[in-house]
């Protein structure tokens, strides 16, 4: 068998293969024999049928037969034989396969960058200090009592003020003409929350009960929908009822009751942990992404088109997604994408380069995978999203959904390496 390798740009490659004659016709014998020895047709015994008959009944079978049994095991020898790494499937082009003649064919393909990995000693970078205030602890005790507390409204007559809920009747007008969906009746809108465009919520602030007004202001030039994004708007406003919070005391009784703390003080130890635990993940997921963007600048890696298409796809479906559950309009949503497009280029690179260097890392410093770790992914996500873990392994059974897996836990394992190999600076959240 003649094999010959032309590397063509980048990482694209060329493989053309000349199969002998002896070769194909072997291949055309072993498959008519296969038939020969099944097929079963009247007025002869099974496995007897003439070969001429088999031949003239299952040529056309047989020649596409062929060119699989031909290809297949031809580019598996061509690729090993030559030490290449294909990152996806190849594109064959051949004639038409004959027996009694040698077969060539070609495959174009594109292979693994060579990687070339610099030292990950001493990598310099920046984490941000965590640090829970009294405040943080204080808002959340204040979000609980809202939960154990309940609306009463508002007797006495005064202006709506930050903190309560006005009951509004409200409709909105560009140029004159009504907004779609713009309006509401007897709304719920608990001021100082946010809930509407910048403008709003205070111009309800001082309001009273049974006031009337009109509000002109603007949609933020990036606002989701992108026909008014920009627009001054003019919003009429009824206030029809005042409502406030009557919130439960902070006391050993209120501690008890958002969780079986035994007092208030053990009620805010308890806050102050889990704001620690959620800011300290969030601190080393991106003290994990700021550590990979260094590696990926210290180690230029050439990007497979191919692959780069194909993450690109999944970015995009990913983000169509995300916008069409927000109620997006399918409009609005290809302006996003068409917008963003350059974004999805570099982060489908990005991530690309990343995987590479997990990789990478792992094979030299032999960071490996283990049944074990495996397990104990399964047991934190079966708790995490409450079912039972041998209900999720379940899923997981299927070899590329335990691949991903896999990956996904050796990248944890090669980023703890890199950050305990890192040259860390803790400083504070403006100075990063």
């Amino acid at each position: 068998m003649n094999i010959n390798v032309e590397e063509l740009s980048g990482l694209e490659r060329k493989l053309s293969v000349e199969i002998p004659v002896e070769r194909v016709n072997e291949t055309y014998g072993q498959i008519y024999q296969s038939i020969q020895r099944q097929y079963d047709q009247p007025g002869f015994r099974k496995g007897k049928v003439p070969m001429q008959v088999i031949k003239s009944k299952f040529a056309d079978k047989v020649d596409q037969d062929a060119l699989e049994y031909l290809i297949g095991p031809a580019w598996a020898q061509a690729i090993r034989d030559n030490n290449l790494e294909p990152v996806m499937n190849p594109k064959f082009d051949h004639e038409p396969v004959k027996e009694g003649q040698a077969f060539s064919f070609t495959a174009t393909f594109e292979v693994k960058p060579e990687i070339e990995l610099k030292s990950i000693e001493g990598v310099e970078v920046k984490k941000e200090k965590v640090e829970i205030s009294d405040e943080n602890v204080s808002d959340v005790i204040e979000n609980l009592r809202k939960n154990k507390g309940v609306q009463k409204p508002v007797e006495e007559d005064r202006a709506a003020k930050d903190g309560d809920v006005a009951v509004i009747d409200f409709e909105g007008f560009i140029d004159g003409e009504p907004l779609e969906g713009g309006k509401g009746e007897n709304h719920d809108l608990e001021l100082g929350a946010k809930q509407f465009i910048d403008g709003f919520e205070e111009g309800v602030v001082g309001m009273k009960k049974g006031e009337e007004k009109e509000l002109t202001l603007k949609f933020p030039e990036e606002y989701h929908a992108s026909d008014i994004a920009g627009k001054d708007v003019v919003f009429k406003v009824k206030l029809n009822e005042i409502k406030e919070f009557e919130l439960p005391e902070v006391n050993d009784e209120f501690a008890a009751n958002v969780g079986d703390h035994e007092n208030v003080q053990a009620l805010k130890d308890s806050i102050r942990e889990t704001l620690s635990q959620h800011e300290e993940k969030r601190v080393k997921d991106e003290l994990k992404t700021r550590l990979m963007e260094k590696l990926v600048e210290l180690n230029p890696i050439e990007v497979p088109k191919g692959l780069k298409v194909e993450q690109k796809k999944l970015i995009v479906q990913d983000a169509q997604m995300r916008m069409s559950q927000q109620g997006m309009s399918p409009e609005d949503v290809t302006k996003y994408l068409a917008t963003n497009d350059a974004d999805f280029d570099k982060s489908s690179e990005f991530i690309i380069k990343s995987s590479y260097l997990i990789s990478e890392i792992a094979k030299a410093q032999d960071i490996k995978t283990t049944p074990e770790a495996f397990q104990k992914f399964i047991n934190a996500r079966a708790q995490e999203i409450g079912i039972p873990a041998e209900q999720l392994m379940s899923y997981y059974n299927n070899e590329d959904a335990k691949a991903r897996v896999d990956f996904q836990i050796l990248e944890e394992q090669v980023m703890d390496f890199v950050i305990e190999k890192a040259k860390i600076e803790e400083v504070a959240k403006d100075q990063l």
